[in-house]
């Protein structure tokens, strides 16, 4: 039985003492990310320092791989989407946003997180029928979301030009002005 106790007691201070270098692997990178993105933006001129945030991309995707469960992970997915969004890594954000959408579906910017890949997917890659599929998959899922109004719009406007735009907008304009 003495046995049994000291097998324990010694059981408890190895779990131990591995989750607080879990938890301070963790902490140091949350710091390490706090700090690139403190210097994420030139003050002076207000440029996106393009390299920061590559490594940035890379830190937020690596934290989430390794803590996917932590509360922090769809915030920092969202962050990395956006940040590729910011260096023109198209194919990477939608692949990112879908991830936000679908792996943490209960995130409370989840349902963006799906009409920005939409977005994505018209006015950057140019793939409009796999942008329509996605605004109409955010109007099927979120019929009352502030944004399914601008998704119904986005599909009534997908292949049209902005003057073709501008004419629709001003015909319906001028029937709710009569």
């Amino acid at each position: 039985m003495k046995r049994v106790i000291i097998f324990f007691a010694l059981a408890t201070v190895i779990f131990t003492a591995c989750n607080v270098k879990e938890g301070s692997i963790k902490n140091v990178l949350v710091d390490e990310i706090s700090n690139y993105e403190k210097v994420l933006m030139d003050t002076v001129n207000y440029n996106l320092n393009t390299d920061t945030a590559k490594v940035l991309i890379i830190k937020y995707q690596n934290f989430v791989n390794k803590y996917s469960n932590d509360s922090l992970s769809p915030i920092y997915l969202l962050k990395a989407a956006d940040l590729c969004m910011s260096t023109k890594d198209y194919t990477t954000a939608v692949k990112l946003y879908e991830n936000v959408y679908t792996k943490y579906s209960e995130y409370e910017k989840a349902p963006q997180a799906l009409f920005l890949q939409a977005m994505t997917y018209c006015d950057f890659l140019k793939n409009e029928s796999l942008g329509k599929i996605k605004y109409q998959e955010f109007i099927n899922k979120y019929p009352n979301h502030e944004l399914s109004d601008d998704a119904k719009k986005s599909i009534e406007f997908i292949g049209k030009t902005p003057e073709e735009i501008l004419e629709i907008l001003q015909a319906k304009d001028s029937l709710s002005n009569n």
